[in-house]
């Protein structure tokens, strides 16, 4: 160790020493007493628990709002918030407070029902669209009372009356009577009128099982006019007069408004003497209201008297009816086939293309009328006044002396062989078809022989000639 290294080792141990001995040297002045007693006992507070605000925040996950305060049973409390953005701005005073500012999308009546820990339902009415009915928001639901759990979605309605407004396409007195009252179940029926085609009449929206609930006044008290109403019927009377008038005004008040009421028809005995179609029999026509019998031969065109006409269109003559019911029928043969004016028959000319002739609408009679055909098997038929029109319209390529002989006598007419008739037909042997004459070949220069029985027959060339506008003048015959 060197000189000057144990010189500076002495001198910090003598600081040292000094140091040591100032410490622990006695206070000049000791106090006589402490200067304070120490604590004892319990802290003065006890620790602070956050229990919440007993206000309102949304929770979007249940689409509800929830009350700031620990769950407990009895209670509306949904739990404690920590959320700092949500203490700071999202707390309302009350559940219908909070579902407007945070859910103004849900009703509010509903989102504060749902809000609570046990709901009960609002009390209001949604629209069970489907069946064309309300029903009432409550929790339990009692189906038979009209009850229903609306959703989130639904739109509430203060009355069974504002909500079916809303459904405007289906008729309120069809849903008012299927929906629950403010006070009540649904009736399940409105007591009022509605049409059926099907059995033309109309019918009561009423139970047709005892006690006939919702039957109207002035339907019979057996229930006979009751039938439950589908959501497809879209008018409703609160008569059924008023429903006859709106619906079947081609049925007599009366018979309608007898029939809708007491299911029993309002028919004389004797029928109205007008007209109807009668599409039982193979000769479609059209027969009266009134009583046939046998026997008397006046009352031929009657076809019985209606027990109902509901559903039936009268008419005041037989061609009416005809027009009406039977279009495609010719207008005389069915107004014949009717009335009997002639025994039935016409007297107009038909064709027979079996037979290559026209036939008469007579009582057949091969010896005394060969003409004679009787009624045409096809009631469409198309009837002519003589045989020359029909032969001319119907077998046109039959030569009309022709046709018009067999028709009327049943034996063809004799074309002398030598001579032909002389007038033109078109020869479709010849290249794109030519004009000739009825004669024999070589007795003129433009003879083409004698015409078949299918060929149609002009007057003259140029008449001919028009049937081939295709070929030059020049070269048609």
């Amino acid at each position: 160790m060197t000189t000057a290294t144990r010189s500076f080792s002495r001198y910090a141990l003598a600081i040292a020493v000094l140091s040591l001995t100032e410490v622990n040297a006695a206070t000049p002045n000791p106090t006589k007493n402490p200067t304070a007693p120490p604590t004892t006992g319990k802290p003065t507070n006890p620790p602070t628990i956050y229990v919440g605000t007993n206000k309102w925040y949304v929770s979007y996950s249940d689409q509800t709002c929830k009350k700031d305060c620990a769950v407990a049973a009895n209670t509306d409390c949904g739990g404690i918030t920590r959320d700092s953005f949500t203490i700071a701005n999202g707390l309302y005073t009350t559940a219908e407070a909070c579902c407007s500012a945070r859910l103004g999308y849900i009703d509010k009546n509903y989102c504060a029902d749902r809000s609570k820990v046990t709901p009960v339902g609002t009390g209001m009415y949604y629209a069970a669209s489907s069946g064309g009915y309300c029903l009432k928001d409550e929790i339990p639901a009692t189906a038979a009372d009209g009850e229903g759990k609306a959703s989130a979605n639904d739109k509430l309605y203060a009355t069974p009356a504002a909500c079916c407004s809303a459904m405007s396409w289906i008729p309120s007195a069809y849903c008012l009577a299927r929906s629950p009252t403010t006070s009540a179940a649904p009736v399940g029926y409105s007591g009022k009128w509605f049409v059926d085609y099907t059995d033309s009449v109309c019918k009561a929206d009423c139970d047709p099982v005892t006690p006939f609930t919702g039957r109207p006044s002035d339907a019979d008290t057996s229930g006979a006019a009751c039938e439950k109403a589908t959501l497809q019927t879209y008018q409703y009377y609160d008569t059924a007069s008023a429903c006859c008038k709106a619906h079947l005004g081609w049925i007599p008040s009366a018979t309608c408004e007898a029939v809708s009421t007491t299911g029993i028809s309002a028919t004389s005995t004797d029928g109205t003497d007008k007209w109807y179609a009668d599409y039982s029999a193979d000769t479609q026509h059209c027969v009266q209201d009134c009583a046939y019998v046998s026997t008397d031969a006046s009352t031929a065109t009657c076809g019985g008297v209606l027990k109902s006409v509901a559903g039936i269109t009268l008419y005041d003559d037989a061609d009416d009816c005809c027009a009406a019911k039977f279009p495609w029928v010719d207008k005389a043969l069915c107004e014949e086939y009717s009335t009997l004016a002639n025994d039935g028959y016409t007297g107009k000319w038909y064709v027979s293309y079996e037979d290559e002739v026209c036939v008469k609408d007579c009582e057949v009679d091969t010896v005394n009328d060969p003409e004679c055909g009787g009624n045409p098997s096809d009631v469409s038929a198309r009837l002519f006044a003589d045989a020359a029109i029909c032969c001319s319209s119907m077998l046109g390529w039959i030569n009309k002396d022709t046709c018009k002989s067999k028709s009327e006598t049943g034996v063809t007419a004799t074309v002398p062989a030598t001579t032909g008739s002389g007038d033109w037909y078109v020869d479709w042997t010849q290249s794109q078809g030519k004009c000739v004459q009825d004669c024999e070949v070589g007795a003129g220069a433009k003879c083409g022989g004698l015409a078949h029985s299918w060929n149609k027959m002009f007057d003259s060339s140029s008449a001919c000639c028009e049937r081939l506008s295709w070929v030059p003048l020049s070269q048609c015959t």
